[in-house]
């Protein structure tokens, strides 16, 4: 039998987004077609929870597995995560993936330290809400394009993007 080469992994986080309004999770109108589409091909968590109300100390955890109290509680926007937690960038890292972040909130980055064991890092800078999902994703598909190897990446916008007639275009 052919050795079988690690799967890539992309971990992709509309920041703020509810499934209540997702037609992906059974929303009446359809405002999710891609998101079904694609889950039909990968995984669809149906219950999922947050430790945090907002995106700084929720991010820190689902990116360490740690709850944000044990890494500090994140009162203020200075909180970064302890040198001891260990991100899924690490992880992903030590088990020869590539890794790449990509998000338009420094919480989600930066900030938090959430760029610790990544290659390729890009978050928007000190403004902590931004519409640059078509940047972004545009970002990802160079990387992805040069990428060797097994990569793992994770995208965390604050708005969506469609790809349309050969064109990312925001909703």
């Amino acid at each position: 039998e052919a050795e079988r080469s690690p799967p890539n992994v992309l971990l992709y986080v509309i920041d703020g987004g509810g499934a209540d309004l997702m037609s992906a999770y059974g929303y009446a109108r359809e405002t999710t077609p891609f998101l079904a589409s694609l889950a039909q091909e990968g995984v669809l968590f149906w219950e999922a929870r947050t430790t945090a109300a907002w995106t700084k100390p929720s991010t820190a955890s689902f990116m360490t597995s740690l709850h944000h109290s044990v890494l500090g509680g994140f009162t203020t926007n200075e909180d970064r995560i302890p040198d001891q937690a260990a991100t899924m960038a690490q992880h992903f890292g030590q088990a020869g993936y590539r890794t790449g972040v990509f998000t338009s909130n420094p919480f989600s980055g930066s900030m938090s330290g959430l760029d610790r064991g990544v290659d390729h890092f890009r978050d928007k800078g000190a403004h902590p809400v931004s519409t640059s999902s078509v940047e972004l994703h545009g970002e990802f598909l160079a990387w992805e394009a040069e990428a060797e190897g097994p990569w793992w990446a994770h995208i965390q916008t604050t708005d969506v993007a469609v790809f349309k007639n050969g064109k990312w275009t925001k909703l």
